[in-house]
């Protein structure tokens, strides 16, 4: 709103409201939302009491309304993005009331890592999350052998989640490879860790790509991540990477090599992996 007023009401072109009922549910003791008579706002303030009463007020609506066969969406804003999971899911379960859809803004998701960084918070947030993912690719059918029990199978990510990825993340470099290769073959990735190699090729040797060395990612034998670390002074300079596509004949190439001396064994690559190429938006956001 710009300028000085007084200012003048009129009619919206936009409004939705000539073809829906919008309501603005505050739940008991948010806004002007309060308990009355004997009740207590600690009688609702609880995960599932909190589900269990928006739900009931949204049953009554519906019947007091005459809403039954009505198209019914579900806005979630902020605190409310993670309720409205709970609530869908009571309606449907509960009260037999399938939602036509589920509106998310500015939705606050991230309970387990508290919204915050830190490497307790990331490894419980990664832990805490599988099981969306794991949800997200039973529904789109992205895996290899779907179960055809969608509640057991949440219950085995969930528990793999807590007694085995968890531990793992939270141990970092202690956990040895047996348990990070066991997590990692859990989760999908047909890799090997390289432990007993005695010694990281020099500079000279060619690429990084060229050689796999202690504690590194390959797949079928062959490099998949690689990793370097320089120190100049005080300043340390990690980097890593994976190969999406392609070889690494252009860098031999660079390197001055002649043709015949590139090795007959490339690199992975992701592309190889997954058995795809995968798009930007999916490296950019993994």
């Amino acid at each position: 709103m710009q300028g000085k007023g007084p200012f003048r009401r009129v009619s919206n072109e936009f409004s939705i409201l000539d073809r829906v009922d919008l309501v603005m549910v505050d739940p008991v003791g948010t806004g002007y939302s309060r308990a009355v008579g004997e009740a207590e706002g600690k009688d609702f303030w609880g995960v599932d009491n909190d589900i269990e009463s928006v739900s009931q007020f949204i049953i009554r609506y519906l019947t007091d309304n005459g809403r039954w066969a009505s198209p019914k969406y579900i806005l979630g804003e902020s605190y409310g993005g993670i309720r409205a999971g709970g609530v869908s899911y009571k309606l449907l379960t509960k009260y037999n009331v399938g939602l036509n859809g589920v509106v998310l803004v500015s939705p606050y998701m991230d309970v387990a890592g508290g919204g915050g960084v830190g490497v307790g918070q990331l490894a419980v947030g990664y832990a805490m999350t599988l099981s969306g993912y794991a949800a997200t690719a039973w529904y789109h059918d992205a895996l290899a052998n779907k179960p055809a029990d969608f509640k057991a199978f949440l219950a085995e990510v969930d528990q793999f989640a807590v007694d085995e990825y968890l531990p793992v993340l939270v141990k970092g470099r202690r956990a040895s490879d047996t348990e990070r290769m066991a997590v990692a073959k859990q989760l999908g990735a047909d890799v090997v860790m390289h432990s007993t190699l005695e010694r990281a090729p020099s500079p000279a040797d060619g690429p990084c790509f060229r050689a796999p060395v202690a504690d590194e990612v390959t797949w079928a034998g062959r490099k998949l991540v690689g990793s370097a670390q320089v120190r100049l002074g005080r300043a340390v300079l990690q980097h890593g990477s994976v190969i999406v596509k392609g070889d690494q004949g252009m860098v031999s190439v660079l390197k001055g090599e002649k043709p015949g001396e590139e090795p007959d064994e490339q690199p992975a690559t992701l592309g190889e992996v997954l058995g795809r190429i995968p798009s930007w938006d999916e490296l950019s956001g993994a």
